[in-house]
Protein backbone atom coordinates (compact mmCIF):
# COMPACT_ATOMS: atom_id res chain seq x y z
CA UNK A 1 0.00 0.00 0.00
CA UNK A 2 1.06 3.53 -0.99
CA UNK A 3 1.83 6.13 1.68
CA UNK A 4 -0.62 8.43 -0.44
CA UNK A 5 -3.31 5.42 0.14
CA UNK A 6 -2.15 5.30 4.08
CA UNK A 7 -3.04 8.69 4.45
CA UNK A 8 -6.54 8.31 2.67
CA UNK A 9 -7.27 5.41 5.25
CA UNK A 10 -5.73 7.30 8.43
CA UNK A 11 -8.05 10.12 7.46
CA UNK A 12 -10.99 7.95 7.18
CA UNK A 13 -10.55 6.23 10.02
CA UNK A 14 -10.59 10.18 11.74
CA UNK A 15 -13.49 10.98 10.13
CA UNK A 16 -15.52 7.64 11.91
CA UNK A 17 -13.77 8.24 15.15
CA UNK A 18 -14.87 11.85 14.64
CA UNK A 19 -18.45 10.84 13.79
CA UNK A 20 -18.95 8.61 16.73
CA UNK A 21 -17.34 10.90 19.79
CA UNK A 22 -20.52 13.25 18.31
CA UNK A 23 -22.60 11.07 18.78
CA UNK A 24 -21.87 9.82 22.12
CA UNK A 25 -21.39 12.93 23.47
CA UNK A 26 -24.82 14.16 22.15
CA UNK A 27 -26.70 11.04 24.09
CA UNK A 28 -24.19 11.76 27.22
CA UNK A 29 -25.67 14.98 26.91
CA UNK A 30 -28.98 13.90 27.00
CA UNK A 31 -28.31 12.16 29.84
CA UNK A 32 -26.58 14.63 32.02
CA UNK A 33 -28.73 17.49 31.49
CA UNK A 34 -32.19 16.33 31.35
CA UNK A 35 -33.97 17.55 34.63
CA UNK A 36 -36.97 15.49 34.25
CA UNK A 37 -38.10 11.84 32.81
CA UNK A 38 -39.29 13.51 29.54
CA UNK A 39 -37.52 14.47 26.36
CA UNK A 40 -38.72 17.69 26.04
CA UNK A 41 -36.35 20.15 28.17
CA UNK A 42 -37.88 22.28 30.62
CA UNK A 43 -38.26 26.47 30.29
CA UNK A 44 -35.67 28.21 31.83
CA UNK A 45 -36.92 31.00 34.27
CA UNK A 46 -36.95 34.38 32.61
CA UNK A 47 -37.04 37.97 34.07
CA UNK A 48 -41.08 38.81 35.24
CA UNK A 49 -42.14 41.09 32.74
CA UNK A 50 -45.43 43.68 32.96
CA UNK A 51 -47.02 42.33 29.77
CA UNK A 52 -46.86 38.73 32.05
CA UNK A 53 -51.43 39.61 33.29
CA UNK A 54 -51.56 39.46 29.20
CA UNK A 55 -51.09 35.84 28.93
CA UNK A 56 -54.28 33.74 28.95
CA UNK A 57 -53.33 30.45 28.15
CA UNK A 58 -50.16 27.65 27.89
CA UNK A 59 -47.79 28.01 25.01
CA UNK A 60 -46.99 25.63 22.46
CA UNK A 61 -44.14 25.23 24.10
CA UNK A 62 -45.89 24.33 27.75
CA UNK A 63 -48.26 22.08 25.49
CA UNK A 64 -44.92 20.22 24.31
CA UNK A 65 -43.04 20.26 27.41
CA UNK A 66 -46.48 18.82 29.66
CA UNK A 67 -47.29 16.34 27.30
CA UNK A 68 -43.81 14.45 27.22
CA UNK A 69 -43.53 15.18 30.68
CA UNK A 70 -42.64 11.29 31.83
CA UNK A 71 -40.90 10.80 28.45
CA UNK A 72 -41.63 7.04 27.37
CA UNK A 73 -42.27 5.72 31.00
CA UNK A 74 -45.84 4.95 30.16
CA UNK A 75 -45.38 3.15 27.04
CA UNK A 76 -47.59 3.96 23.96
CA UNK A 77 -48.37 0.05 23.40
CA UNK A 78 -49.72 0.01 27.45
CA UNK A 79 -51.05 3.47 28.18
CA UNK A 80 -53.51 6.18 26.24
CA UNK A 81 -52.35 9.57 26.47
CA UNK A 82 -54.74 12.80 26.11
CA UNK A 83 -54.29 16.15 27.15
CA UNK A 84 -56.59 19.45 27.49
CA UNK A 85 -55.49 22.88 28.07
CA UNK A 86 -57.32 25.43 29.75
CA UNK A 87 -57.19 28.04 32.85
CA UNK A 88 -53.52 28.61 33.00
CA UNK A 89 -52.38 24.54 32.87
CA UNK A 90 -51.85 21.71 30.38
CA UNK A 91 -53.45 18.67 31.85
CA UNK A 92 -52.19 15.12 30.91
CA UNK A 93 -53.99 11.52 31.60
CA UNK A 94 -52.85 8.65 31.30
CA UNK A 95 -54.66 4.93 31.55
CA UNK A 96 -53.62 1.60 31.79
CA UNK A 97 -56.73 -0.45 31.58
CA UNK A 98 -54.73 -3.82 31.90
CA UNK A 99 -53.53 -3.17 34.97
CA UNK A 100 -56.36 -0.93 36.44
CA UNK A 101 -53.79 2.05 36.84
CA UNK A 102 -54.00 5.87 35.65
CA UNK A 103 -51.29 8.72 35.87
CA UNK A 104 -52.65 12.49 35.66
CA UNK A 105 -50.28 15.51 35.33
CA UNK A 106 -51.03 19.31 35.81
CA UNK A 107 -48.45 21.73 34.51
CA UNK A 108 -49.25 25.03 36.05
CA UNK A 109 -48.39 28.23 34.02
CA UNK A 110 -47.96 31.33 36.28
CA UNK A 111 -47.32 34.20 34.10
CA UNK A 112 -46.32 36.73 36.51
CA UNK A 113 -44.56 34.29 38.91
CA UNK A 114 -45.90 32.70 42.27
CA UNK A 115 -44.77 32.33 45.90
CA UNK A 116 -44.21 29.43 48.26
CA UNK A 117 -47.86 30.40 49.44
CA UNK A 118 -49.33 29.76 46.56
CA UNK A 119 -47.25 26.07 46.41
CA UNK A 120 -48.53 25.63 49.40
CA UNK A 121 -52.26 26.42 49.08
CA UNK A 122 -52.16 24.44 45.82
CA UNK A 123 -50.99 21.18 48.02
CA UNK A 124 -53.26 22.02 50.73
CA UNK A 125 -55.59 20.07 52.12
CA UNK A 126 -58.89 21.72 51.44
CA UNK A 127 -57.40 21.00 47.74
CA UNK A 128 -56.83 17.06 48.53
CA UNK A 129 -60.47 17.02 48.52
CA UNK A 130 -60.39 18.11 45.28
CA UNK A 131 -57.93 16.27 43.62
CA UNK A 132 -59.77 13.08 45.22
CA UNK A 133 -62.85 13.83 44.11
CA UNK A 134 -63.34 10.37 42.09
CA UNK A 135 -62.48 8.33 45.10
CA UNK A 136 -64.10 7.43 48.13
CA UNK A 137 -62.74 6.77 51.87
CA UNK A 138 -59.61 8.51 51.25
CA UNK A 139 -57.05 8.13 53.82
CA UNK A 140 -53.28 9.96 53.77
CA UNK A 141 -50.93 7.37 54.43
CA UNK A 142 -47.35 9.24 54.05
CA UNK A 143 -46.56 13.18 53.18
CA UNK A 144 -42.59 13.93 52.74
CA UNK A 145 -40.32 16.42 51.08
CA UNK A 146 -37.08 16.53 49.29
CA UNK A 147 -36.19 20.17 50.09
CA UNK A 148 -33.23 20.12 48.04
CA UNK A 149 -35.07 19.84 45.33
CA UNK A 150 -38.34 21.66 46.69
CA UNK A 151 -40.45 18.27 45.71
CA UNK A 152 -43.07 17.72 47.82
CA UNK A 153 -45.09 14.45 48.22
CA UNK A 154 -48.23 12.93 49.57
CA UNK A 155 -49.39 8.99 49.60
CA UNK A 156 -53.23 7.99 50.02
CA UNK A 157 -55.00 5.30 50.33
CA UNK A 158 -59.11 5.42 48.63
CA UNK A 159 -61.95 2.98 47.26
CA UNK A 160 -63.67 3.39 43.95
CA UNK A 161 -66.08 0.60 42.97
CA UNK A 162 -65.05 -0.94 46.38
CA UNK A 163 -61.59 -1.33 45.27
CA UNK A 164 -58.75 -0.40 47.25
CA UNK A 165 -56.38 1.92 45.44
CA UNK A 166 -52.72 3.98 46.35
CA UNK A 167 -51.90 7.11 44.98
CA UNK A 168 -49.08 9.29 45.05
CA UNK A 169 -48.94 12.61 44.17
CA UNK A 170 -45.65 14.70 43.60
CA UNK A 171 -45.55 19.03 43.34
CA UNK A 172 -42.41 19.93 41.87
CA UNK A 173 -41.17 23.68 41.05
CA UNK A 174 -39.81 23.88 37.45
CA UNK A 175 -39.14 27.05 37.06
CA UNK A 176 -39.80 30.38 38.30
CA UNK A 177 -43.11 30.77 36.17
CA UNK A 178 -44.18 27.17 36.18
CA UNK A 179 -45.19 24.20 38.73
CA UNK A 180 -46.21 20.62 37.61
CA UNK A 181 -48.22 17.92 40.05
CA UNK A 182 -48.24 14.53 38.93
CA UNK A 183 -50.31 11.58 40.18
CA UNK A 184 -50.24 8.05 39.74
CA UNK A 185 -52.87 5.12 40.94
CA UNK A 186 -52.63 1.61 40.71
CA UNK A 187 -55.11 -1.04 42.47
CA UNK A 188 -53.59 -1.93 46.09
CA UNK A 189 -52.50 -5.16 44.63
CA UNK A 190 -50.22 -4.19 42.38
CA UNK A 191 -48.35 -1.93 44.97
CA UNK A 192 -44.99 -3.57 43.75
CA UNK A 193 -46.07 -2.09 40.45
CA UNK A 194 -46.69 1.43 41.79
CA UNK A 195 -43.21 1.17 43.04
CA UNK A 196 -41.61 0.25 40.34
CA UNK A 197 -43.33 3.22 38.01
CA UNK A 198 -42.65 5.98 40.98
CA UNK A 199 -38.72 5.09 41.27
CA UNK A 200 -38.76 5.72 37.22
CA UNK A 201 -40.63 8.35 37.76
CA UNK A 202 -39.21 10.31 40.70
CA UNK A 203 -36.16 8.23 41.55
CA UNK A 204 -35.53 10.84 44.46
CA UNK A 205 -38.46 10.55 46.31
CA UNK A 206 -40.07 7.32 44.90
CA UNK A 207 -41.81 7.14 48.70
CA UNK A 208 -41.65 8.46 51.60
CA UNK A 209 -40.77 5.11 53.06
CA UNK A 210 -37.91 4.93 50.85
Amino acid sequence: MTTKQDKRKTVAMLRWTAALLVIFIALLGCSFFSNTPGAVQPPTSAPIVAECQKVTEPSAQDIAYATNLMGDIFKAGEWEKSYTTGNMRVSVTWINNSAGAVAHGEYLVYPCGYTQKDMDEYFSDENFKVFLTNYKNPKQLAACADDAKKIKLREYRAEDYNKGYLLRFWLTPVNNTHVEKVMVAFPEESAALLDQYAQKMFPGISSCSK
